[in-house]
């Protein structure tokens, strides 16, 4: 009886260690592995075996295409108009092992250099310029966010300018000219 017992438990720990080491990773995901502390591997879509207790899963790592929003920012422009941007940010993971081990989240890393840099940009622009000028800053930012990324594995795919508003008095003064113009070509 107690050998039945003690074989029970047996099978048991070996089912449930050779259960334990079989990693399935699902299409679209990419897991980095350490063993014992350090970088071990990149676990590719598949079944994949690791050693339980010793191979540990650090991170699960996205490789799809992924989107940031960007909160309303405050801007001021060169001739010193405060004005709210809001970014919307398209990213894919390139190396998986740079984005765990190069920075503690590189979502964040993304959206404060983009916002840092979105601020550089548009102090060196006047609000006219910022307005007519989406497609200008869109680029300008993709290159420099795209670039600081590199380190740390993350390529910038696209970086699109949602909105831009002005001070409420610009706006209607913007309006009042638009009226103008209208009623003079009547």
């Amino acid at each position: 009886m107690g050998l039945k017992i003690l074989g029970l438990v047996i099978l048991f720990i070996v089912l449930l260690g050779v259960l334990t080491s079989i990693k399935i990773v699902n299409t679209g995901s990419i897991y980095v592995v350490e063993r014992l502390g350090q970088f071990h591997r990149v676990l590719e879509p598949g079944w994949h075996f690791v050693i339980p207790f010793i191979d540990f899963v650090r991170r699960k790592v996205s490789t799809k295409q992924q989107i940031l929003d960007i909160e309303p920012q405050s801007v001021i422009t060169k001739d010193n108009v405060k004005i709210s941007i809001d970014n919307v940010i398209f990213y894919k993971v390139m190396n998986s092992r740079d984005a765990v081990y190069n920075i503690e989240s590189y979502k964040s890393g993304i959206v404060y250099s983009t916002i840092t840099n979105m601020r550089n940009i548009v102090g060196n622009m006047s609000l006219d310029e910022v307005l007519s000028g989406r497609d200008k800053i869109n680029s300008e930012l993709l290159n420099v966010v795209d670039e600081i990324t590199d380190a740390y594995g993350i390529k910038i795919l696209s970086v699109e300018i949602k909105n831009i508003i002005p001070p409420v008095e610009i706006q209607q003064a913007m309006e009042k000219q638009m009226r103008a113009e209208r009623d003079k070509r009547a």
